[in-house]
């Protein structure tokens, strides 16, 4: 059922849409609108319309696992300096239980003033020869718990309690293959809605999380690939977004595909300035 309101991600998918093709958009799936309404009409000057559906592409378990993670404090009093910990994505990670646990070893790295283990400099976990037993023990403890790196932090200021932070990050490589997969199955949830939409064409937006890591990647560093995904009839465009790296940022990549045809980058055709960037929004 419609919510009321069109979310930051949804607003910003119909402006971006809009200025690209010179039209005006107008929300769509708002109170009172009926079940099943898609997001976004786009007004073209030449009165075409444009339905517009905008969607995320995402692991929703992981998505579950950087809230736990990341929307919460996860104080520790008897540590003197903040800590970080890099976490891979793994949907048997027990955050609770990480977050906890880390802390007695973490007093022993204290202990031994050491600033890092894990992390690019040692991707093997390794620690170098001759170190003391105890950081060893410690460090196996950090890394048995699910994180592959803990980094020493700054000092807490004076009344504030220590804190460890975590974030949680994918693989390191690319894949098409995803890509194409993740928006093939977005367009099969969505091709009822919008097949049912007055129209002249009909566009999925699909924003790409970074919890779909493969595939985030493929659209945030590599040229398009020559394989397409299979659509759905009555779909004329897909656009395939990253969220944006800097504050004043719309996007990271932006990507199109139409019916017939391939994937083409559009990330530099002609910037959105009258977007309202995702940072801005509440």
């Amino acid at each position: 059922m419609p919510r009321g309101e069109l979310d930051q991600y949804e607003t910003t998918a119909g402006r971006i849409v809009a200025q690209r093709l010179g039209g005006v958009e107008h929300a769509r799936d708002v109170l009172d609108a009926p079940a099943a309404t898609h997001d976004v009409d786009i007004e073209l000057p030449d009165s075409r319309v444009i339905a517009l559906e905008v969607t995320s592409a995402a692991d929703r378990e992981i998505e579950a696992l950087r809230a736990t993670a990341l929307g919460r404090e996860w104080k520790a009093s008897s540590l003197g300096r903040h800590w970080w910990l890099g976490v891979p994505e793994n949907r048997k990670l027990k955050v609770k239980t990480l977050m906890a646990g880390v802390v007695p070893h973490l007093e022993v790295l204290e202990q031994y003033d050491i600033d890092e283990v894990g992390g690019p400099r040692r991707p093997d976990r390794h620690l170098p020869q001759g170190t003391h037993p105890a950081v060893v023990e410690a460090a196996r403890g950090v890394f048995a718990l699910g994180a592959d790196r803990a980094t020493r932090l700054g000092i807490p200021k004076p009344g504030e309690t220590a804190l460890v932070m975590a974030s949680l990050h994918g693989g390191l490589s690319s894949n098409f293959g995803m890509l194409n997969e993740l928006v093939a199955e977005c367009a099969s949830a969505k091709a009822a809605k919008l097949t049912a939409a007055e129209a002249d064409e009909r566009h999925l937006f699909i924003w790409m999380r970074p919890s779909a890591a493969g595939a985030e990647l493929a659209v945030a560093t590599l040229p398009p690939p020559d394989s397409r995904p299979a659509l759905p009839n009555g779909i004329n465009v897909i656009w395939v977004a990253t969220g944006p790296s800097t504050p004043d940022a719309l996007y990271g990549k932006l990507w199109q595909l139409r019916s017939s045809g391939g994937w083409e980058d559009v990330s530099a055709i002609e910037s959105a300035a009258s977007v309202i960037p995702l940072y801005e929004r509440g």
